[in-house]
């Protein structure tokens, strides 16, 4: 029950089918890495991974493989109460399931039918064996096995000549078959990486430009290391009579979901400030929580997609800072001390009794750090052991080095996280601020 390293060890036997196109085995190994998450209640995670095994496993038409990961999302959909998707999948898991049985059935009656036919050659062998010993002194009967031998030789060659020649035949069209599937398969997933590269574009396009944040953060640093080509985490800045906004925002899910979510809440901030006028964050994110809501609400689906952020305004004269936050914190490091200020205990989006947010107000000083960032960095599996990095050696990592230039720090941190990861795949988006006063 060491599951974060049972994680671990699939995650490097992942890697070693991936290497070697080991389709089946990188169904296997998603399935196992679906299961332990199961086990320890990541239900998210462990549908996340058993979409994947079940996806490969169709595009490739191994039977037995969806079994497991079927199985899977049947009963963490049953956890989540997502009945409708958990139905579809526990009649995948049965048809399957029965798929297999009636296939080892039948491999059963084969192997009968073969066993009895073996055992009466056999016995048509020995009887034979017999009589040659009985009519081997009459010169005969001996041409006449020899005559029966030989025919029965030329038979054989013949039957063995004829199931070679049609499995070669076989072999050929099969071939032909998986060649064609093959390039259909390379066609879509061309067609898809396509799209999906041409979203990442897209995306960019709603980030701020470093160009500008160094023109109105001047000394600064963004990581943004997205999981997949694109992410569900974003970086945001908007420029005030009075103020510079800046946050750090992590969208439910990532790759496509997640950007999709995060062009939703992106766009939701933009509105909040240009449309409404508002420049208070906690305010600001009341205004972006009920237009996240009201988006997702036009959809017949019960959507609680949102976010986490961190929220900064900025006076550049007086150096006064506001931070509100939802779930995600802010740090200040001041004379080798970090200060933590957490955000509400609530996310962006669809909540249960939902609280209006609260600012905290901070007067900075000179050479102040400030820090906000998502939970990837700190998620991270890695290390001698395959576990995560987690928030006390992140913040023992930002105070060791906060007294180094921004372009410096940027540099470690990005070093610190790709180290610790290793070969192990990365299980989330990345973002992380920094602003030196």
């Amino acid at each position: 029950e060491d599951y974060d390293k049972a994680l671990a060890f699939l995650q490097q036997g992942l890697e070693i089918r991936k290497s070697i196109d080991n389709k089946v085995g990188i169904v296997n190994s998603l399935s196992n890495i679906s299961a332990v998450h199961q086990k320890m209640k990541n239900y998210s995670l462990a549908i996340d991974y058993a979409k994947k095994a079940l996806y490969i496993a169709q595009e490739t038409g191994t039977i037995i493989e969806t079994i497991l990961p079927a199985k899977i999302l049947y009963e963490c959909y049953k956890h989540q109460n997502n009945y409708k998707e958990s139905i579809l999948m526990f009649e995948l898991y049965i048809s399957m399931r029965d798929s297999v049985n009636n296939q080892e059935t039948q491999k059963e009656i084969v192997q009968q039918e073969m066993q009895y036919s073996f055992d009466k050659q056999q016995a048509i062998s020995e009887k034979e064996h017999e009589k040659e010993i009985a009519l081997s002194k009459e010169q005969k009967q001996q041409q006449k096995i020899i005559s029966y031998a030989i025919a029965g030789g030329l038979s054989l060659v013949l039957v063995f000549s004829f199931f070679i020649v049609n499995r070669l035949r076989i072999t050929r069209k099969q071939k032909l078959l998986i060649e064609q599937q093959k390039h259909l398969v390379d066609e879509k997933n061309q067609e898809i990486t396509d799209s999906i590269t041409y979203a990442r574009r897209i995306q960019e396009a709603i980030l701020p430009p470093l160009k500008l944040v160094n023109k109105y953060l001047p000394n600064s640093f963004i990581i943004y290391k997205p999981k997949d080509i694109v992410a569900g985490d974003f970086y945001w800045l908007e420029n005030t009579p009075n103020a510079i906004l800046f946050a750090a925002a992590d969208c439910t899910g990532h790759g496509v979901p997640g950007a999709m979510v995060s062009v939703v809440c992106n766009n939701a901030l933009i509105r909040a400030v240009r449309e409404f006028k508002l420049t208070q964050p906690s305010l600001i994110l009341d205004k972006v929580r009920a237009l996240v809501v009201e988006t997702f609400e036009k959809s017949e689906e019960d959507v609680k997609d949102g976010m986490d952020i961190a929220l900064c305004s900025l006076n550049t004269k007086t150096y006064e800072l506001h931070f509100s936050g939802a779930n995600n914190p802010l740090y200040i490091i001041r004379n080798k001390e970090l200060i933590e200020t957490k955000g509400d205990k609530q996310p962006i989006g669809k909540f249960d009794n939902p609280l209006p947010h609260t600012t905290t107000t901070i007067q900075l000083q000179k050479d102040d750090g400030v820090y906000i960032f998502t939970d990837g960095f700190a998620d991270q599996f890695g290390g001698p052991k395959g576990k995560k990095f987690k928030y006390k050696p992140f913040k023992e990592l930002l105070l060791a080095n906060h007294n180094k230039t921004m372009e410096e720090q940027h540099q470690i941190l990005s070093n610190a996280f790709d180290y610790w990861k290793g070969n192990i795949e990365q299980i989330d988006d990345v973002c992380v601020i920094g602003v030196k006063i």
